[in-house]
Formats: C-alpha cells, structure tokens, sequence
C-alpha cells in the first residue's frame, strides 16, 4: 500500500483506517491472527519502519481473508464511505504478487466504488464506458482509450442478461459463469486500466439486472401467496427447492421476505439464488394445479348449457 505522491504520514493514516476495517471483518469472520503492535499503538506518525511491519501485517490478513468475507461484511455492515474504498482499490492495485482473492476483492471494490459516486436516476445508457472512466479517475487515473478486444463479449453478456425475464433465465443461460471465465481467461490483462474500467462498467449493469430480475421474483411469489390462500391451499411442494414437499406459506413468505432486504446476496451466490428461482416456481406450480379444478368445472358447467 505504497501509492506514489503519497508520503509516509499520509500512508501511515491510511494503514491505520484499513487496519480498523480489517479487524472488525475479522472479528466477524473469526479470522484469527495475532494483532500488530505497531498499528495497535500507533498515532498519526509514521516510525522507522512501521509501514513495513503494516505491510507484513496486511499481507497475512490479505492471504486469510476472501473476496466472500468482503462482500458479506459490505452488504451487511456499515457503509465506509468513500475515502476508504479508495485506499483499498488503491492497496489491491499496488500488491507486487496478487491472488486469484485479489483481483476478486478488486473486482468487487471498483464496482462498490462506482456505485458509491453514481447519481441517483442513472439510466443505464448514460453508464459508458468513456462516464465508468471519469467516474473512477481518483482510483484508476490512467486515460481510457476503448474497449480492449479481448472484452468485447461483456456486450454480448449485457445483451444476453438484460432480454432475461426470470432469475432462472438469468442462471439457466449461463451469463455469470460466462463472464467470470473471460475474467479468468485475462490474467495480468485483468489489471489494465482500460480492463479494470470496463469490468466495472459490466458489474455495475449486470447488478441492476441481477436486482430487477431477484425483486420480480420475490413479488411473484408473493403474489402466488396471495391467490394460494383465495384458493384456501394452504402448503406447496418446495421439495425441488431444498424445503419440504408440505412447506406452509407462512415459511415461504418468510423465506421470501428475506430477499427484499437491500443486498441481501451478491449476484454470484449461485446455489442460493437457485434456490430462490425454484421456490418461485413451486408457487407458480401450486397455483397452477389448484386452479385447474375450477376451469375444469367452469368447462363442464359450459358444456352442460349448450346442451340444455
């Protein structure tokens, strides 16, 4: 974490900010590792070497700690503001060695980033990659010149997830394993500005789908709830769904109420999000099989007055 024009005072601030954020994620976590004495009784200036004890420091905490606890903690803890997501780009950008965890960290924290500094009312046409650029220069200031050839598919992948009308469609198409394996397939191009700028720009987007598509299924079974009791069905097998073959709809709504929370799971949680695609279906499925006795009957009620 040694980002240049920046001197040992200011660095050391820093170190001491991302210190307090990793302890409280370890603390949640169980992460356990030894504290650093010199962060511990540090004040606001930097000794001989206490930035290179901090980096040490940072480094095992960087080798225990994965992309998961990072988005777990964010989507359920306090918000850290600006200031620090930057020092935390910028601490991931500046690793000599990275790991497959860092550049997911990375991936994650860009998108965090962006979304922090985004206007409300952003329409999904004004995010370009040229607007994703500008908005992220305090932590990628390189210049953005195009789209590097080797991610021209994410248009595709944005195509493909936007005409998705379910979350099951969104899974069963495969647009998240798809991209995370162009993400792979980069490697060091991964950490290019123009790469890093454009995988923000597709994580932000593909979000906002992820979040339409997980707030229309959650508002279906909710409505499948609600015509389930009219109908006085009481239970729906949710066996497929990893629930029980007599679920009430008391535990369904339950379940479902869960989801509404905001960032209640990252886009690529996969089983989870499975889990919830197939209880919309068992609703649906329910609903179906219980209003077809009264459309048989109408029919028959139908025929029967033709006939008289």
């Amino acid at each position: 974490m040694s980002p240049e024009g920046v001197n040992a005072n200011e660095r050391w601030q820093a170190a001491r900010r991302m210190y307090d954020f990793y302890r409280k994620v370890a603390t949640q976590f169980r992460i356990e590792l030894e504290k650093s004495p010199e962060l511990e009784a540090g004040d606001g200036t930097a000794r001989p070497g206490a930035l290179e004890s901090a980096d040490r420091w940072f480094e095992e905490m960087d080798a225990r700690l994965g992309a998961h606890h990072l988005r777990a903690y964010l989507q359920t803890g306090p918000e850290i503001g600006s200031e620090l997501l930057q020092e935390f780009i910028q601490h991931y950008r500046g690793r000599a060695q990275k790991s497959e965890a860092d550049r997911d960290k990375l991936d994650y924290l860009l998108v965090q980033y962006f979304a922090w500094c985004a206007p409300p009312g952003l329409s999904d046409e004004e995010v370009t990659p040229e607007y994703v650029a500008r908005t992220l220069e305090s932590v990628v200031p390189e210049p953005f010149t195009c789209t590097p050839e080797w991610l021209q598919p994410l248009e595709q992948l944005l195509g493909e997830a936007g005409s998705c009308r379910t979350l099951a469609d969104l899974l069963d198409r495969g647009v998240l394993e798809m991209a995370r394996a162009l993400k792979v397939s980069g490697g060091e191009m991964f950490y290019a500005p123009a790469s890093l700028v454009c995988f923000a720009r597709f994580n932000y987007l593909l979000r906002r789908v992820f979040f339409r598509l997980l707030h229309a299924d959650v508002d279906a079974i909710f409505e499948g709830l609600r015509w389930l009791e009219h109908l006085k069905i009481g239970v729906v097998d949710a066996s497929a769904a990893e629930l029980t073959e007599q679920e009430p709809l008391e535990k369904v709504r339950e379940i479902a109420l869960n989801w509404k929370a905001p960032f209640r799971a990252e886009y690529a949680a996969g089983q989870p999000l499975r889990r919830l695609a197939q209880l919309r279906a068992a609703v649906e499925k329910a609903l179906e099989k219980g209003t077809q006795p009264k459309a048989a009957k109408a029919a028959a009620a139908g025929d029967e007055s033709e006939e008289s």
